[in-house]
């Protein structure tokens, strides 16, 4: 290179960078190249296949939370979806039930204006439909009827169905009231039938052990000895495991499977009904027997709803012919009086003494089963109730909601 300042040509060694002085006397480059070939750091190619592959693996964790966010919504979604289908339809078949006990106690108040006596009239089956619509009810004699005999009475409402059943508990044998001289030995003839016509459902304890045993566990102060066969007090503290019996009325009839005597064979034969009683529909289970009303005395049996096993028990004298020569008679010919009844079938004068104060032609007690049904679900209410025709009203005995 020329020196312009000097004008005298003379080479100038550029140097590729200042040297820095070291501590032994050398001397090394402040900034030193690099050489061809290699890199004093990462390769720009090996960051950007590095950040790469951390976002695919962070985009990968965010698809699969996103999938089970997603997963778990719908799972949830579809729970509350059914939740609320089944809900809407428990609401739908409640109503529906609700409904029919309104309409079954509705039915029985009108019947107790139109007259004194209650009767099976004739069968629902028996009419004819064909016109597409029902009969005329205030043409119709004990239209309540209808949904006391054979199968429940159905009905379509709405996306649903309505079955009614009611059956006349002034039928039935009342074991609240065994406490009665008229009312236990009716019980203890009907105990004493179950037992001898199916004893191997009925086991060995006495008739007259049986009725005891539930003057025991309602009462509770008879005395001990050849008054009362029954379980007492200390029968029940010597169970395992034990329990003290009630001393108050029974509430329903499944009592009676805590009762001393009464294994489950006779609990069986007397929900289910033996002889021509045998699967018998009842709103409450049993057609023989009830607790309702829960008074102590005073009830009666009218003999036009009453089967046969329950007329047989009326009297030690009478026998199974004889009470299915009443209920054929009073298919066609209900009693509108105890005279009619007495004058017919009750030849004996003291016979006819004895029957006077226990049996009568009209009842007050019923109870009604109603079963609400949408799609699959099913909700039946079972309800007890007394007519009150004064006060053109019913009274609530029992309540339940089943379902």
């Amino acid at each position: 290179m020329f020196n312009f300042s000097s004008g005298i040509f003379s080479p100038t060694i550029l140097s590729a960078s200042p040297k820095k002085p070291l501590s032994d006397g050398s001397e090394r480059e402040a900034h030193p190249r690099p050489r061809a070939g290699v890199c004093s750091g990462p390769h720009p190619l090996a960051l950007a296949r590095e950040q790469a592959g951390l976002a695919l693996v962070t985009v990968v964790l965010i698809v699969s939370l996103l999938a089970v966010v997603l997963v778990e919504f719908a799972y949830n979604s579809r729970i509350q979806l059914r939740m609320a289908d089944s809900f809407a339809k428990q609401l739908k078949a409640y109503t529906i039930a609700r409904g029919g006990i309104d309409a079954a106690a509705d039915l029985l108040l009108f019947d107790s204006r139109k007259g004194q006596v209650d009767f099976f009239s004739a069968p629902l089956e028996s009419f004819d439909f064909s016109g597409g619509s029902l009969p005329d009810p205030t043409k119709i004699e004990e239209i309540w009827s209808w949904a006391a005999q054979g199968t429940p009475f159905s009905y379509p409402v709405g996306d649903g169905i309505l079955a009614i059943k009611i059956s006349d508990e002034n039928g039935k044998i009342n074991l609240n009231q065994v406490e009665e001289v008229k009312t236990r030995k009716i019980a203890y003839q009907l105990f004493e039938t179950i037992i001898s016509t199916s004893a191997e459902r009925g086991g060995k304890v006495p008739a007259e052990a049986l009725v005891d045993s539930i003057r025991e566990w309602t009462d509770g102060d008879l005395e001990t000895g050849t008054d009362s066969q029954g379980a007492e007090a200390d029968f029940y503290l010597g169970l395992t495991p034990s329990y003290s019996s009630k001393e108050g009325a029974l509430d329903s009839l499944s009592e009676l499977r805590l009762i001393g005597g009464f294994t489950p064979q006779l609990y069986a034969a007397l929900m289910e009904g033996a002889g021509p009683e045998a699967r018998k529909i009842d709103a409450l289970g049993s057609p023989l027997v009830t607790v309702f009303p829960q008074q102590s005395s005073g009830g009666k049996i009218n003999i036009n709803t009453a089967p046969a096993l329950v007329l047989e028990s009326l009297h030690e004298s009478f026998t199974p012919g004889w009470a299915q020569e009443i209920i054929d008679y009073r298919k066609d010919k209900p009693f509108r009086s105890i005279t009619d009844f007495l004058s017919q079938f009750v030849p004996d004068s003291q016979t006819r003494l004895d029957l006077q104060n226990l049996i009568a032609v009209k009842s007050d007690v019923f109870s009604i089963s109603s079963t609400g049904v949408v799609g699959d679900l099913a909700i039946t209410i079972k309800t007890v109730i007394t007519r009150i025709p004064s006060e053109n009203r019913v009274g609530l005995l029992y309540f339940r909601v089943e379902g």
